[in-house]
């Protein structure tokens, strides 16, 4: 008697088990025995138990409503608080000493701010690197972050859809004018169509003066995006955005 090959469906459907058992395993066993042989230490004040601890949240400066204020062309943008103290410690964690988990505790403090704005259902898109630092660096903190956000929203994350398109001078040190005029037309949609009428939400982990999140918001726009806002870990105060270091 010919054995009949299985069906699509149904290989398919074990390819499924097998992967949602495997994720069960390691989110039920293997991350919980790690975690008890080596556990977490709090970036910012060295506790064990969590890579950011709830005091250290509970100590991040809030904005002044200055600072909260949106620039045109975006709509709105929310930021878990002011790039100092135990915030800027973990954002630095995160994007130069490759402590990618900390993506999580900060992105899933970053999806909360966004369900306080009552946003609508909106299409994330990270603030994109250029090819050549993000092959030195290996990741781009703000798709890590964004990725964390549209997994708790149920939202979608197209890390691709906008690029940079030319590589940017540093933002360090620059003045205001100079930063606008360092990032103009350093930025460009890959797909016009996916944007076209839908609310979109840029995602970074520092707003400084705002240069790049505008520019971006500013193509997005002309692509025919409904509208844009931003979603920031930590914002500079207007004393020390000078000093933030570049993406």
């Amino acid at each position: 008697m010919t054995r009949q090959p299985h069906a699509a469906g149904q290989t398919a459907g074990g390819a499924h088990f097998i992967r949602t058992g495997w994720q069960f395993v390691e989110r039920r066993v293997i991350v919980p025995a790690l975690d008890l042989l080596f556990p977490p230490v709090c970036v910012a004040c060295e506790r064990v138990g969590t890579l950011l601890c709830e005091r250290c949240v509970a100590d991040f400066t809030p904005l002044t409503v200055e600072l909260s204020r949106a620039a045109p062309p975006l709509s709105d943008k929310v930021a878990l608080g002011v790039f100092s103290g135990p915030l800027q410690t973990a954002i630095h964690a995160l994007k130069y000493d490759r402590l990618t988990a900390l993506a999580i505790p900060l992105g899933d403090l970053m999806a909360g701010r966004i369900r306080e704005a009552a946003w609508p259902v909106s299409l994330l898109i990270p603030i994109p690197l250029h090819a050549s630092r993000q092959r030195e660096r290996g990741y781009n903190q703000a798709a890590l972050l964004g990725a964390v956000i549209a997994d708790r929203l149920g939202w979608t994350q197209e890390p691709d859809l906008l690029v940079r398109v030319r590589q940017t001078r540093t933002q360090v040190g620059l003045g205001y004018r100079e930063r606008q005029e360092n990032v103009a037309g350093a930025f460009a949609v890959a797909t016009p169509d996916r944007v076209k009428g839908c609310d979109v939400i840029l995602v970074d982990d520092v707003y400084t003066t705002g240069a790049t999140m505008r520019e971006c918001a500013l193509v997005l726009l002309q692509a025919g995006a409904r509208t844009v806002r931003a979603v920031v870990a930590g914002q500079a105060g207007a004393a020390t955005w000078v000093a933030v270091p570049p993406s």
